[in-house]
């Protein structure tokens, strides 16, 4: 990974980083913030229907966490067989970074906000898997896996909050805090552990050789 990459791996952890702090003081601590937060919780309570809710919600809490686990685990042991460590490295440590983030914030608050659920556990497990999922998985991800995961991670979200678990806010605080520790490690690990491949003329569908114990 180039200096540059890494710089910018590292500007976009602190950015999200900042976000997930501004989030909980602007919408948790503010009367407009809050306003946002219900208007957007009505949106989904309201514009979806009940059953479509209620299957979104056992999908994301917990079928869709107890489904992504084992294969995390499976795609883990492989890249210690192909000695991928940058990759796996990057997967531990957004699994850690945000059990300790979100333990300490269920602690005697860090931030001190009003209410509890921000973010979201379960969504943070979820966008957690998602990750790992992503860069432990032996091929380059492309468009298309990209897409597949943004998919999910909507799954997750709107199925945190379509059955009255949480507010939307503590789903994009888990978002942002998974954000953040994704880039945050990339940045530190540097390597192949991105797995993220959008340049023109490269084929998301060709088996690439895991290189990142080389760097």
């Amino acid at each position: 990974m180039s200096r540059r990459a890494r710089v910018v791996w590292l500007l976009c952890g602190l950015a999200a980083v900042l976000g997930f702090v501004l989030t909980a003081l602007l919408v948790l601590r503010t009367s407009p913030g809050e306003a946002v937060d219900r208007w957007v919780s009505r949106v989904v309570l309201d514009g979806v229907p009940a059953g479509l809710r209620r299957g979104l919600d056992a999908l994301a809490r917990p079928w869709l966490l107890v489904a992504l686990a084992p294969v995390d685990v499976a795609l883990a042991l492989l890249a210690i067989v192909r000695r991928g460590w940058r990759r796996l490295g990057v997967a531990v440590l957004v699994v850690l970074a945000c059990a300790v983030v979100t333990a300490g914030l269920d602690a005697p608050a860090l931030l001190r906000l009003p209410g509890a659920g921000y973010p979201s556990d379960h969504a943070t497990v979820g966008f957690t898997l998602l990750v790992a999922l992503g860069v432990l998985w032996p091929r380059p991800l492309g468009r298309g896996g990209l897409g597949v995961g943004a998919v999910l991670a909507v799954v997750v979200g709107v199925g945190n909050v379509s059955w009255y678990a949480h507010r939307p806010v503590d789903v994009l605080g888990s978002a942002l805090l998974v954000a953040a520790a994704t880039a945050l490690s990339v940045a530190l690990l540097g390597g192949d552990a991105s797995n993220v491949r959008l340049e023109a003329g490269t084929r998301s569908d060709a088996p690439t050789p895991d290189r990142s114990e080389a760097h």
